[in-house]
């Protein structure tokens, strides 16, 4: 690594020739720092298989998957394949760590793992906090895709490299059609139109057919009520029990704010009160939210936790009748706006702090320096 130095207000770099080494001066400027691929590139005919695949399972799942980019330094091949993880987990995705994944990483020999991409179902595409501490210990390219419910996908990406993270210049690390360079002026066009291209389903989608295999639905432990004084089923084998209840001598209070007392339920209540709640809702709501068994409600416990924040959105969309797309259409403008809001104020601060770099220098310069001499105090 070049050793830098700053002295009376400018830049320095040590370079080396066959006699000797010196410094010079280098022309520095307040710049975001870049990261240049200088490797292979990923073809599009493995990106339309991550966007195929990412396609076929979200309509079929309406949940999150996710795609490895590996990569042969020898070949300078990419190769994208997705590896087992678990589906019917909403916005999350997880691979999972089985004999499967064991024996399909064995085929990849001399691949390393540098990239990853992932979607976001119907919501926009950004780098979320759990894939920023996911990204920044995996070198290399990282994308989300967003959008998966329209003809155009929304396309993040980003580099992780050394801990750090880089804006990613597409054409770096994607090869374009070879047409484009045959147009007059094109070069200096060629990433913001990749970008685009990159971001259209392919016209004919097609993936692996190992890759629907390595889609492996979550389970959860299913439990069966069936119904007061007649025991807990699961999993077939009844186990006999007292009820909730614990007998008909127990009641839940009809008022429990009524008294000035803090209430306090026993666990017998609390899980009473629950089954009765759970029941209801399927009664009267399943068959609209399409649910398939009383397990599907297992993955919605944080929905239910902040269903309250949510009460005033409802009351908008409903009044209103406000449509899916006329919804997240607001909310993408709104998103821009804040991230407009937000890179301005970053301008600001970066200005702030190389004035403050550059005043600092300016009085390093003052106190220590005499001409070409460092002063000794």
């Amino acid at each position: 690594m070049s050793s830098i130095k700053i002295h009376k207000n400018k830049t320095w770099a040590r370079k080396s020739t066959e006699y000797c080494e010196y410094d010079f001066p280098v022309e520095s400027k307040n710049a975001e720092p870049e990261f240049r691929w200088q490797h292979g590139k990923i073809s599009m005919e493995e990106w339309h298989k991550v966007l195929s695949f990412f396609k076929w399972s979200y309509d079929e799942t309406k949940s999150e998957t996710q795609v490895r980019l590996l990569y042969n330094p020898e070949t300078k091949h990419w190769v994208a394949w997705a590896f087992p993880q678990e589906h019917g987990t909403g916005m999350t995705t997880k691979e999972i760590d089985n004999d499967q994944m064991d024996e399909q990483r064995a085929r990849l020999v001399g691949y390393t793992n540098m990239g990853t991409v992932h979607h976001h179902c119907s919501t926009s595409a950004f780098q979320s906090s759990v894939d920023e501490a996911n990204e920044r210990t995996q070198d290399g390219i990282h994308i989300t895709i967003g959008h998966m419910d329209r003809d155009i996908y929304d396309i993040d990406a980003r580099v992780c490299w050394g801990d750090l993270k880089y804006d990613c210049c597409a054409s770096d690390w994607f090869g374009h059609p070879e047409a484009w360079d045959s147009i007059p002026e094109f070069a200096r066009f060629i990433d913001s139109a990749l970008k685009d291209y990159l971001s259209k389903p392919p016209e004919e989608p097609s993936f692996p057919e190992e890759w629907e295999g390595n889609l492996i639905k979550k389970t959860y432990p299913t439990t069966t009520y069936s119904g007061f004084n007649h025991g807990l089923y699961r999993g077939g084998n009844i186990h006999r029990q007292t009820h909730f209840l614990n007998g008909a001598g127990s009641q839940i209070p009809s008022n429990p704010q009524s008294s000035l007392l803090p209430v306090v339920y026993t666990e017998t209540e609390k899980m009473n009160a629950l089954y009765e709640a759970i029941r209801k809702f399927t009664q009267t709501h399943g068959k609209a939210l399409s649910l398939t068994s009383v397990a599907d409600l297992a993955n919605d416990y944080d929905a239910v936790l902040l269903s309250e924040y949510y009460i005033e959105l409802f009351e908008i969309v409903n009044k209103y009748d406000i449509s899916e797309d006329a919804y997240m259409r607001v909310c993408d403008k709104l998103d821009d706006e804040e991230q407009s809001i937000a890179a301005q104020e970053q301008a600001l601060e970066d200005a702030e702090e190389a004035r403050l770099q550059q005043e600092a220098r300016k009085n390093n310069s003052e106190i220590y320096y005499t001409d070409d001499y460092a002063q000794i105090p």
